[in-house]
Parts: structure tokens; sequence; C-alpha cells
């Protein structure tokens, strides 16, 4: 057996040494990729359905949205001094001034942020004049929300808010307390009431990625969504309801460290240098 060179054994050593070093983990720093948000006061769309089949629908596409996308950096805010809509035998809807922004300042502060503030809203769905009631009826001084994404790489925080100013809330003439602070995904109970497949959810947070690298919130002041429920006759509504909503999104991506970067350019460069070595050995030999 053909004995290792002393050199050959020191460079195979240090060889391993690099490449051990550049097997270990090491804090990675964290660089900005993109941010965006986006808000609107109101969206609808419903669908009621007869006995014999045939349909209403109200669809409202989002009113008075706004939306940034970063890099650069953006302030938006934009309003509207009021909305109104009316589809007989759907739905009566009227608000007073809207006001919705969108920011983002996270290529310095890592702030990414929305919000839409709805005020003076009547909402009535499926008004019957004849009855002098409507089968759910929401008006509110004030509906707001928030949300808001900040930090950077491994460190995303979210959070969001929703407040309402004296909300009243009345199925089929019923009136049901609800909060001016609700918690997130309150879910208002509106059996008590008898009312079947409706679902109303104050301060709605909707949350989506991975939390380390990118991350994202939406928060809706108020959903109210109708499933199959039962208006009388065999007649049906179908659909969602949506007030002042708010959505932030922030995506990041770990960077190697400057040391980590050279130590795999010193251990490729020693690598060649012992396979350019190792060649020249068996070629003598």
């Amino acid at each position: 057996m053909r004995a290792t060179r002393p050199g050959a054994r020191r460079l195979a050593l240090r060889v391993a040494a690099v490449v051990a070093a550049i097997l270990t983990p090491a804090t990675a720093s964290a660089t900005y990729v993109s941010s965006s948000s986006s808000s609107f006061g109101l969206s609808e769309n419903l669908t009621v359905t007869t006995a014999v089949g045939a349909m209403l629908t109200a669809t409202i596409s989002p009113v008075n949205p706004v939306s940034g996308t970063a890099p650069p950096a953006y302030n938006l805010s934009q309003s509207v001094a009021s909305f109104t809509s009316t589809v007989t035998g759907v739905e009566t809807t009227s608000t007073g001034v809207i006001v919705d922004t969108a920011f983002s300042d996270a290529l310095t502060g890592g702030v990414t942020k929305a919000s839409s503030t709805v005020n003076d809203l009547n909402l009535g769905v499926v008004p019957n004049p004849i009855a002098a009631l409507t089968l759910v009826s929401l008006t509110a001084t004030t509906v707001q929300s928030t949300a808001q994404v900040t930090g950077d790489f491994g460190a995303i925080v979210t959070s969001g808010t929703t407040i309402l100013t004296n909300p009243v809330l009345s199925i089929l003439g019923v009136n049901i307390a609800l909060s001016s602070n609700p918690a997130p995904n309150t879910t208002v109970d509106l059996t008590a009431a008898g009312l079947a497949g409706v679902t109303l959810i104050l301060n709605e947070r909707i949350l989506g990625g991975d939390g380390i690298t990118t991350a994202t919130i939406t928060t809706n002041a108020i959903h109210l969504r109708f499933t199959a429920t039962p208006l009388g006759g065999g007649a049906t509504i179908n659909g969602d309801v949506i007030v002042a909503q708010s959505m932030a999104t922030l995506l990041t991506r770990a960077v190697p460290e400057p040391a980590s970067v050279a130590l795999l350019g010193v251990g490729a460069a020693l690598l060649g240098v012992a396979r350019l070595r190792a060649g020249r050995a068996r070629s003598r030999a």
C-alpha cells in the first residue's frame, strides 16, 4: 500500500474543515421582496330564487377600491361621497362617505397596511314593503376595518381591527345586540330570531402565508352570508355581503451570510486543488 504524502493529508484535512464549516447552519439575514395592500367599502352578490325557479340578482362590485404594490413605496387614499343601490325584492343599500386607504413603506420601515371606513351604513336584505318588515336590516354610524403586516424574514406579524359605531341589527323586526369592538371572527347567533341559513361574522380575519417568508391578512368588518335561506312561499336567497374590507401582504426571503458565501468559494477552490494534486500523483505513479 502506498503511503499518503503529508502534504496531501494536510490538504485533505483543510478541505474537510471547510466543508464542515459550509454545512454548519449559519444565521441568514433577510431581504424585503415585495408587499401589497388593498381595501374597499362594500360588495354584494345576492340571488333570490322563487318557487318557480325565477331568479332576482343583486351584484355590487367592490365600491371605492384602492390598491398598491411595492416597490416602490406608496401611500394611497380615495373616497366617494355616498353610495346607493336598490334591487326590488333583493336588497336596498345606502351609505355616506366611504374612505379607503393603502400604504407600504416596507423597503424602509417594514410596514404594509390598509383601511376602509364606511359612514352611515343602511343595509336591507329582502325588504318587504307590504309587511313593513325586512329579512335583515343593518345600520351603523361608522364601520371601519384595518389590516397590517410588519416585520421581516422569520419575524412577520399580522394585525387587524374592526370598529362599529352605533351598530343596529334587526332580523324580521327583532333587534339583536352587536359589539362595537368585536373580537376576531365573532359569529352572531341569528337562530334566536328564527332565521336559518344566515351567518353573520364581525371582524372576520382571514390569514395566509407561512409566517416566515410571507404573510397575508384580510379583515372584513362585516360579512353576511346567506345559504339557501328560506323566504317563505318556496323562495330562497343565497350570497354574500361584505362591508369594509382591508388586506395586506408581505413577501421576504433569506439571504446567505457573506461569510458562508466566502467559505463556499474557498471550499470549491481547495477541492479543485486537491483533485489536481491527486491527478498529478496518479500520473507519476
